[in-house]
C-alpha cells in the first residue's frame, strides 16, 4: 500500500492555485455544505475571492498542497474576527475528491490550529458545520477540537428543509 503524501499550507495566490478550484466550487458534491452553492461561481469570482483574501488584514487563505508534487488539493481559511479577544473562525474546503477520507483535512486543521496559536497568538478558534456534514465534524474532532454547541434550524439545506449547525471550537490557555 502506498504511503500517503504529507501536506503543507501556503498562502494562496493567483500564481499558485489549482485551476480546478473553479470546478470545486461548482461541484454539487464539493459545495453541498458551502454557502457558495447558491450561486454559480465564475472563474473571475474565484480570482476575486483569492485577491480579496490576499489583500485582507483579517483573512489568511491557505492552499493545502501535497509535499511530494506541490499539488493544490484544497483551502483552509482563518478569519480573524476579533484581535482584541484573539479569536478567529476557520473554514475548510477539500476540493479534490480523490483525497477525501484520507486524513488530509484533519492534518490541515492541525497545521492551521498550530499556526493560529503559535504565530498569530490567538486564544480561540471556532468553526461551524451543517448537522448533516458528518465528515467535517469528524475532521475537527480528530484534530482535537470540541463540540461546543448546536443551533437549531440555522441553515437552509435545500428548498424544503432547514438544518442545524454544529458549533466546534479550540481554546488555548
Amino acid at each position: 500500500m502506498k504511503k500517503l503524501s504529507s501536506i503543507y499550507l501556503k498562502k494562496l495566490s493567483l500564481k499558485n492555485f489549482n485551476p480546478n478550484y473553479y470546478n470545486w466550487v461548482n461541484d454539487k458534491k464539493v459545495n453541498k455544505f458551502l454557502e457558495i452553492r447558491f450561486k454559480k461561481q465564475s472563474k473571475n469570482d474565484v480570482k476575486k475571492f483569492i485577491k480579496y483574501c490576499s489583500n485582507s488584514k483579517n483573512i489568511i487563505l491557505f492552499g493545502i498542497f501535497l509535499e511530494d508534487n506541490n499539488f493544490h488539493i484544497g483551502n483552509i481559511k482563518i478569519f480573524i474576527t476579533s484581535r482584541i479577544h484573539k479569536r478567529a473562525e476557520v473554514g475548510l474546503l477539500l476540493g479534490e475528491k480523490k483525497f477525501w477520507g484520507r486524513g488530509y483535512g484533519t492534518k490541515a486543521i492541525k497545521l492551521t490550529t498550530n499556526f493560529a496559536k503559535k504565530k498569530l497568538k490567538l486564544k480561540k478558534l471556532y468553526a461551524g458545520c451543517y448537522e448533516e456534514n458528518i465528515a467535517s465534524k469528524k475532521i475537527f474532532l480528530k484534530a482535537g477540537w470540541k463540540i461546543e454547541g448546536f443551533q437549531k434550524s440555522f441553515w437552509k439545506l435545500n428548498s424544503k428543509k432547514r438544518t442545524g449547525e454544529i458549533l466546534l471550537g479550540k481554546h488555548f490557555k
